[in-house]
């Protein structure tokens, strides 16, 4: 479990890299909602939003990319 959930972590940094930069974050894997895998998670991703299907993911990335 914690050499996979580094793994995301190490992941996830390499989407933002400067304070300009804008990226989202998908963890697409059933285990990483679970309240064991929730508990290492940085508190900066406290805000997450959970989306069970492809139609909603699309339109929370539509709105993340214009807001």
């Amino acid at each position: 479990m914690y050499p996979g959930m580094n793994k995301v972590l190490q992941a996830a940094g390499r989407v933002i890299r400067s304070e300009e930069d804008r990226g989202a974050l998908l963890l697409i894997d059933e285990r990483l909602g679970t309240a064991k895998y929730k508990r290492l998670y940085p508190r900066e991703w406290f805000h997450y939003k959970r989306v069970v299907d492809s139609e909603t993911i699309g339109i929370n990335l539509m709105k993340f990319w214009k807001d």
